[in-house]
């Protein structure tokens, strides 16, 4: 599914998000990754039962103003201790399925925001 045609303000743009792939820019990622405005990275976990509190440093160090954590194909809510790391740090997670962080990632892009999306592959 093609997420967004719009063009935003940073290196990378999330052109298409399906069950196992992500296109950004013009590459193939069928693993999870953490994008941001100037930043693409693997990301150690592949499942939601996989989240730690360790898994979301690369993400804090980035320092975003929101955060999108993409959960899957699944909207499925994490327990709120794993949470507490972005409340200590008054940075806005929003938890929704991959595919809607993705579409929501290039919507706050275009508009110049200090966002941050964990995107679970499976």
């Amino acid at each position: 599914m093609i997420v967004n045609q719009d063009h935003n303000h940073g290196d990378y743009e999330i052109h298409s998000y399906e069950p196992g792939k992500i296109k950004v820019n013009e590459a193939l990622y069928d693993r999870s990754i953490i994008v941001s405005t100037h930043e693409l990275q693997e990301w150690q976990p592949q499942r939601f039962d996989e989240l730690s509190l360790d898994c979301f440093a690369p993400i804090l160090a980035l320092n975003p103003e929101v955060v999108l954590l993409g959960t899957g194909d699944k909207l499925i809510f994490p327990d709120a201790k794993l949470l507490i790391p972005f409340y200590e740090a008054q940075i806005g997670i929003e938890i929704m399925s991959t595919l809607a962080a993705c579409r929501t990632f290039n919507v706050l892009m275009s508009e110049s925001r200090n966002v941050v999306a964990g995107l679970l592959i499976r």
